[in-house]
């Protein structure tokens, strides 16, 4: 048993010598979640693609999503529970859609029919707080006739083609 950890420590060192201006540990070398580094992968490469996936500068708060090709136009709807009209804003600049707000104190209004105040959580799954995610868009869309409507926690937005 020894043996091999002295082999995979030859082995770490043998590699960490090919990095010798950056910290190598067994973490950045042998990834405990190897999904996660496959999902870093796939977001590099869906970064240069119009409409793909991006990350929310929040971690942790995803939002669904459709994308829809149409004749006309291309069609975004985004699931924002909790979010308020006021709260959301959308961008557009000239190689991006840009979502950006907050989901303000969702567990307040569920909480609210109870007597007393909360003591704590024994489980806190809804997500609050500040959200902003971009999707690069593609090159035939007109930019300048973006429209977009919120009505029951859906964002609905709507990109014409030149």
């Amino acid at each position: 048993m020894e043996l091999h950890s002295i082999t995979a420590r030859r082995r770490l060192a043998t590699v960490a010598a090919h990095f010798p201006n950056d910290p190598v540990s067994t973490a950045s070398l042998v990834p405990l979640n190897c999904s996660s580094s496959l999902n870093s992968v796939t977001r590099r490469c869906d970064s240069k693609l119009p409409f793909a996936r991006q990350a929310s500068s929040e971690q942790g708060f995803f939002m669904r999503s459709n994308v829809a090709e149409y004749e006309h136009n291309y069609v975004v709807a985004i699931e924002l529970p909790g979010a308020s009209i006021n709260d959301i804003r959308v961008e557009v600049d000239n190689l991006n859609l840009i979502v950006t707000g907050r989901r303000t104190s969702v567990g307040q209004k569920v909480d609210a029919g109870t007597k007393g105040s909360i003591c704590g959580y024994h489980k806190q799954g809804i997500v609050q707080g500040p959200f902003k995610v971009s999707w690069p868009l593609p090159i035939n869309v007109n930019k300048d006739n973006v429209s977009a409507e919120f009505m029951d926690g859906l964002l609905r937005i709507v990109i014409p083609k030149l």
